[in-house]
């Protein structure tokens, strides 16, 4: 995690992460911890969701992470992270050293009306739902490191209906984000495709598609086979 990843899809800055398979992590904490891992994310959804399932998650797939890695803060490297929500259902991050540790690199977030720190020692989890704003403080001495799941059941295409986007209206959809996104297929951005727009999935996933990814919606005709959505009700990005 010494060298730069890429740039994060969130705030675009260079990202020290390593990303890790589920082989990767098993290997890497073992079996009997992969297990914690799983049973609390389960446990965890049906306390945020009692009685019936987050949007776009069924609580008997939960245990499955779309995204698993290492994060690692220096003031020299990645200093912070700015307030922002996850791409998932379901947030799980563990801390990899102490908060006594290191200077700063503290773990906020929004709840109740209040921007709260949340105290964390090496091995503690904090787990929320992925619409919860939270940031990381800015990093003043040492190395802080985390390990960050995100869990949540990707949305099926076929059972859900795909409707057709421009970049403007993607922009809009993604305020959170700082208006970023890319194809949760080829990770790639609208832009670096070349393409004038996407497609999203209308039941609220957050799951978008480009058209070399969903070639059986980009040769059909759009007046028939999509609906063209209306997004002047979104809130205009503001550069």
């Amino acid at each position: 995690v010494g060298e730069p990843f890429g740039e994060d899809s969130v705030d675009c800055a260079l990202d020290f992460q390593l990303n890790l398979t589920q082989e990767g992590l098993l290997a890497l904490i073992g079996a009997e911890a992969v297990a914690l891992v799983w049973a609390n994310a389960e446990r965890c959804c049906a306390q945020l969701a009692p009685g019936a399932p987050l949007p776009g998650m069924s609580t008997a797939g939960i245990a499955e992470p779309h995204e698993i890695f290492i994060r690692r803060y220096t003031p020299d490297t990645r200093p912070f992270f700015d307030f922002h929500v996850d791409r998932s259902q379901l947030t799980m991050n563990i801390a990899l050293s102490d908060d006594a540790g290191h200077d700063g690199g503290r773990l906020l977030a929004i709840f109740d009306g209040l921007v709260q720190c949340c105290a964390r020692k090496e091995g503690s989890a904090t787990v929320h739902a992925s619409s919860v704003l939270h940031a990381v403080t800015r990093m003043l001495s040492g190395v802080r490191y985390t390990l960050v799941l995100f869990f949540g059941k990707k949305c099926p295409f076929s059972e859900h209906e795909m409707v057709r986007c421009d970049s403007d209206c993607m922009r809009r959809l993604y305020v959170a984000y700082g208006g970023l996104y890319h194809c949760d297929g080829c990770k790639r951005t609208c832009k670096e495709l070349g393409w004038p727009s996407m497609f999203h999935c209308s039941a609220g996933c957050e799951y978008d598609l480009c058209h070399e990814c969903a070639p059986e919606h980009s040769q059909k005709d759009v007046s028939e086979q999509h609906t063209s959505w209306d997004c002047s009700w979104l809130p205009t990005f503001l550069d």
